[in-house]
């Protein structure tokens, strides 16, 4: 779907992006630059959750190794 041409800033790197479109890529950084600033805090939001989902399941995988492996061979 098309939209008017509107000058944007992207939020990474501070380019000005001309968006006609939902989401285009800066070309300065390659982050997407949206139409509507609503859905780049959207964006921001997702992206925080999915680090903190990976960091999550990192962590348990090392309490699990830690409480069944490690930890009876240590005694």
């Amino acid at each position: 779907m098309e939209y008017p041409p509107k000058k944007t800033t992207c939020l990474k790197c501070g380019n000005e992006v001309t968006v006609d479109r939902h989401r285009i890529w800066c070309t300065k950084c390659g982050d997407p630059v949206y139409y509507h600033r609503k859905d780049q805090k959207w964006y921001r939001i997702n992206t925080i959750y999915v680090y903190a989902a990976f960091v999550a399941v990192i962590l348990l995988v090392a309490y699990f190794f830690i409480e069944l492996v490690a930890k009876p061979y240590l005694n």
